[in-house]
């Protein structure tokens, strides 16, 4: 493994660790990347570039989705069952979500006290600093691409696992793929 000029290059490798719940589909190539969730109306998908990992998902253009990043892999939403307000420890969990069309960023601070799988409560979007973008681009078809564009140093400070689950938002309920008990994985790791 390399250092070049002080700057470490990471890799960001998909490890399709599925949800325990959730039945992973083994992708055909797809210029989206990896499928991560397919349903009849969820497609959700990664892939990465050097420097950012892209969450895109094709969704009815009314729908929304999130991903929520267990960031210090305890294995509960925030510091678990209604756990404390912390900002910006350095390992926090946190989400990417959307309001309004635009991108909301935000620490998670609880989980329910009987469901460590459920957040409970979280800060107001914007909460936490981030260079991530959205994109989203409607489809004559009712159809919108939704996209997320993550730099891999918020996902994680350096090689290592990045636990993470989705959730989509369809205007009257949402649905959840993994759980930071059974998450999807993301393993940073180092290129020469």
């Amino acid at each position: 493994m390399k250092q070049i000029v002080g700057l470490t290059l990471f890799c960001l490798l998909l490890s399709l660790a599925a949800p325990a719940s959730a039945a992973l589909i083994v992708p055909p190539n797809s210029e989206l990347g990896h499928v991560l969730v397919l349903t009849d109306g969820v497609q959700v998908y990664v892939h990465t570039d050097a420097q950012s990992a892209i969450f895109s998902a094709l969704l009815p253009s009314a729908w929304s989705y999130s991903i929520l990043v267990d960031g210090d892999e305890n294995g509960a939403w925030g510091d678990g069952p209604l756990g404390s307000r912390k900002l910006s420890h350095s390992q926090a969990d946190f989400a990417y979500a959307t309001a309004r069309g635009k991108l909301c960023t935000q620490y998670i601070y609880a989980a329910y006290p009987d469901n460590p799988d459920m957040v409970y409560d979280s800060s107001v979007c914007g909460a936490r600093k981030s260079r991530a973008t959205f994109g989203l681009v409607a489809a004559a078809d009712g159809v919108s691409l939704q996209t997320f564009t993550i730099p891999k140093s918020e996902l994680r400070d350096g090689p290592g696992e990045v636990h993470f689950a989705i959730e989509v938002w369809d205007g009257s309920a949402t649905s959840v793929f993994g759980s930071p008990s059974a998450p999807y994985v993301l393993t940073l790791v180092l290129t020469a």
